[in-house]
């Protein structure tokens, strides 16, 4: 419900890093696990980078490898 409540919220890549009023796609995914109880990022923050993301120690990189040739 609360991830529902930021429908229509402003998106911008040129948001300032602490500005709660706008999104990027990486800040949503944050805001998202935020709200599910798991913190990517360091609170305070609200423009998240996908670096952000991907070196958050909450993070786990996941290697698929192909079984066979496509």
């Amino acid at each position: 419900e609360i991830v529902c409540s930021k429908i229509g919220a402003p998106v911008s890549i040129a948001a300032k890093r602490y500005d709660p009023n706008r999104f990027s796609c990486s800040s949503l995914v944050a805001f998202a696990f935020r709200a599910a109880g798991i913190e990517l990022v360091q609170p305070g923050i609200a423009r998240v980078v996908p670096d952000d993301i991907f070196t958050s120690p909450q993070m786990k990189l996941v290697r698929i490898v192909a079984t066979e040739q496509v």
